[in-house]
């Protein structure tokens, strides 16, 4: 299992970034994320009904929320043995990604720049993905 992924980000730097408004915010004084596993709660930015931003835990609906990944880049890739990391979507592109047709969402789909990116937490008692032994 891997747990590389965190979101070190405040419920009211996510409302900031993703320009959710506060009577849509259902996090409230949710505490960041160190860790972000497969299969767990994650904070998730979608569209309600009436397409109007709102910020979730995914347990919060019967919707699931998923991490789409992509080639890991050089940071990443001594990391995880399966040479993947997750997509990241930068701000110009939210609103294409949330509401843009299907093949404009996919050209959002690129690996991150390693040079914009850095290592939130590491040490002992870290786990890596070594694949299909570990």
């Amino acid at each position: 299992m891997c747990n590389l992924y965190a979101n070190i980000a405040t419920a009211e730097a996510m409302r900031r970034l993703f320009q959710v408004s506060a009577d849509l915010d259902r996090l409230g004084n949710a505490e960041p994320r160190p860790a972000i596993f497969p299969k767990g709660l994650a904070p998730v930015v979608r569209l309600d009904a009436d397409g109007k931003r709102e910020l979730i835990e995914e347990d919060e609906t019967e919707l699931r929320h998923t991490v789409v990944t992509t080639e890991a880049n050089e940071l990443i890739r001594p990391i995880h043995a399966k040479g993947r990391m997750p997509v990241i979507i930068e701000a110009p592109d939210y609103e294409t990604w949330l509401s843009g047709d299907p093949d404009q969402a996919a050209a959002l789909i690129r690996t991150f720049p390693a040079d914009r990116m850095r290592i939130a937490l590491q040490g002992v008692g870290e786990k890596a993905d070594r694949g299909s032994d570990g």
